[in-house]
C-alpha cells in the first residue's frame, strides 16, 4: 500500500484520430507513484488479428528488460530493429523480423 490515502482518476479522450489517456493523482501524504497504460485494443472488430494494424510510435530507444522481464534500466536504439515504428508500420512486418525478440516477448509491449 501506499503511506497514505491515494486517489486516482483516469480520463479517457479521443480527439480526432488519437487517444488522450490523462491520470490525475492525489494523496494527502508523501508517496512514489508510477502509472502506466498496457492496453490494446482491436481496432477490426475482432475481424483480423492485430498484426494487420498500422502503428506508429514516436519513440527512438526501448527500455531493455531481463528473463523475468523486468526493466533492466538499459535503453537501445529501435532503428532496424522490431521494435522500430517511428514511420507507420504493420505490427506483423515488424515483430517477425527478429525471431529472438518475438520467442522473448510473449506480448508486444
Amino acid at each position: 500500500g501506499y503511506p497514505g490515502d491515494l486517489e486516482l482518476k483516469v480520463i479517457y479522450e479521443l480527439k480526432d484520430d488519437t487517444l488522450h489517456i490523462r491520470y490525475l493523482a492525489t494523496t494527502n501524504k508523501d508517496t512514489l507513484i508510477n502509472i502506466t497504460n498496457h492496453s490494446y485494443f482491436n481496432l477490426s472488430a475482432k475481424q483480423e488479428n492485430v498484426y494487420n494494424h498500422l502503428l506508429q510510435v514516436k519513440a527512438d530507444q526501448y527500455a531493455c528488460i531481463d528473463s523475468d522481464g523486468l526493466p533492466t534500466g538499459k535503453f537501445q536504439q529501435t532503428k532496424d530493429t522490431a521494435f522500430d515504428f517511428l514511420q507507420p508500420t504493420t505490427i506483423g512486418e515488424q515483430i517477425f523480423l527478429d525471431p529472438a525478440i518475438k520467442k522473448m516477448i510473449s506480448s508486444f509491449n
